[in-house]
């Protein structure tokens, strides 16, 4: 997120106040804008596996079964009839 603030908000106070001219001229590179959008886009992907994965833990998974607050379907929980 600061990554992507930081990339509108440089240009825009450069172009009204006239500063961070020097930073605004280096975002204006080619390789620079390379390497700070495959920064953003490897961070989001990261962020993403590590959210998918936590939510995914079996940890999750028993604190979710035995807190009493938390409905279920009581009849998933037993045993299968034969």
């Amino acid at each position: 997120m600061f990554l992507a603030l930081f990339l509108l908000f440089v240009p825009l106070v450069n172009e009204k106040y006239d500063k961070m001219t020097r930073i605004a001229r280096a975002l204006k590179e080619d390789r620079a804008t390379f390497v700070l959008v495959g920064t953003g886009t490897a961070l989001s992907f990261l962020i993403a596996y590590v959210v998918s994965s936590t939510l995914n833990s079996p940890t999750l998974n028993y604190a979710k079964v035995y807190h009493h607050n938390f409905s279920l379907d009581r009849a998933r929980l037993q045993e299968p009839k034969e």
